[in-house]
C-alpha cells in the first residue's frame, strides 16, 4: 500500500507539473499572438502615415542599390516601383542626378549628419522641382526623403518677380518724383527748386529730402524756393515751406521764398502762416537778384 500511495502521488505531481507547463506554453501563446497582434496594428498604422505622407522614400545601400521605396503617389516617381527596387542608382536616375545621389549619401553615412540637396527632372513632360534629404540608416544604408516643391519655387519666384517690379516701380516713381522737382544750381551759392504742381504728403517729403542732402553736399547757401507754378497753395503746403525753411537754417542756409501771389498771400494771412523768418519776393527774378547781390563778396543782407 505505501508503494501505491507513493506511486500515485508521484504520478499526481507529474500530472500538476505537466498542466503547469502547458499552462505557461498557452499564456507565451497568448502573450505572441497579442505582440503579433500589436506588431501587425503599429505596422498598418505605420503604412498609413506612409501613405499619407506626400514625399517619396527609398532605402539604399552604401553600393547605390534601391532596397526598397514608400510613395503615396507613384506618378511622382521617374520608373514604376518594381523597376526601381533592386535597382542600382544609375540605372534609374539621370547621370548627373544618380552621381550627386551617392556623393550626398555615402556624405550622411561618413558624417551621421541629415544631407539635403536641391534637384529638378523631367516628369510627365514637365520639369519639376524637389528637395532631398539624405539620412544614415545604420552602417550601410541610407534614407532618402524627397519632396516635390516645384509649387514653392513657383511661388517663391512669383514673390521675387512682385519684388523686383515694386522696386522698379519704385524707382521709376523716384525718377518722375526728381523731374518734376528739379534741382538747379544758379551758382555755387545759390540753388534753385522751383515747385510745380501739387504737393502731397509724399512728394513733400521727397522734397525736403532732395533739398537737404544737395546742402549737404554743395556749398550753397542760399535757397531759393520757387511756388508761382505750385497748384495751389493750402495749410499742408504752407506748413511744409515753414518747416523746409526751418530745416535750411540749421544747415546755415537762407531761404528766399519766390512768386507769392496775391491770392496766395491772403491764404496765407487768412490762415495765420508764420513767414517772418522767411524773405520773400514776388517774382522769380527779384528772388535771384537779391541773392546775387548777397552773395557777392562784401555784400550782406
Amino acid at each position: 500500500m505505501p508503494l501505491h500511495s507513493e506511486t500515485l502521488e508521484s504520478v499526481q505531481k507529474e500530472r500538476d507539473a505537466f498542466r503547469q507547463r502547458v499552462a505557461e506554453l498557452e499564456q507565451r501563446l497568448q502573450e505572441k499572438k497579442q505582440a503579433e497582434t500589436a506588431l501587425r496594428q503599429s505596422e498598418t498604422r505605420y503604412r498609413a502615415f506612409l501613405r499619407a505622407i506626400p514625399d517619396l522614400m527609398f532605402r539604399v545601400n552604401e553600393e547605390g542599390f534601391f532596397l526598397d521605396l514608400a510613395a503615396s503617389r507613384t506618378d511622382d516617381l521617374l520608373a514604376a516601383p518594381e523597376n526601381i527596387v533592386g535597382k542600382h542608382v544609375s540605372e534609374v536616375l539621370p547621370p548627373d542626378l544618380a552621381q550627386k545621389t551617392m556623393e550626398h549619401g555615402l556624405k550622411a553615412l561618413q558624417t551621421g549628419e541629415v544631407v539635403v540637396l536641391d534637384y529638378q527632372v523631367p516628369i510627365q513632360n514637365e520639369l519639376r522641382d524637389f528637395e532631398a534629404r539624405y539620412a544614415a540608416i545604420g552602417a550601410d544604408e541610407f534614407l532618402i526623403i524627397s519632396r516635390d516643391v516645384t509649387e514653392r519655387k513657383r511661388i517663391e519666384e512669383s514673390l521675387r518677380q512682385s519684388q523686383i517690379q515694386a522696386e522698379t516701380i519704385r524707382a521709376q516713381e523716384a525718377s518722375l518724383a526728381a523731374l518734376s522737382t528739379p534741382l538747379l544750381q544758379i551758382s555755387e551759392l545759390i540753388l534753385l527748386l522751383p515747385l510745380i504742381g501739387g504737393v502731397d504728403t509724399q512728394r513733400a517729403q521727397c522734397i525736403q529730402e532732395r533739398l537737404l542732402n544737395a546742402l549737404g553736399q554743395r556749398k550753397a547757401r542760399i535757397v531759393i524756393l520757387d511756388i508761382t507754378a505750385l497748384a495751389g497753395v493750402d495749410e499742408q503746403v504752407a506748413n511744409l515751406l515753414v518747416a523746409m525753411s526751418q530745416a535750411v537754417r540749421l544747415l546755415g542756409a537762407q531761404v528766399i521764398l519766390t512768386g507769392i501771389q496775391p491770392k496766395v498771400a491772403q491764404t496765407l494771412v487768412q490762415q495765420g502762416v508764420d513767414l517772418s523768418n522767411i524773405l520773400t519776393h514776388s517774382t522769380l527774378q527779384m528772388g535771384i537778384a537779391y541773392a546775387v547781390r548777397w552773395s557777392t563778396p562784401r555784400t550782406t543782407i
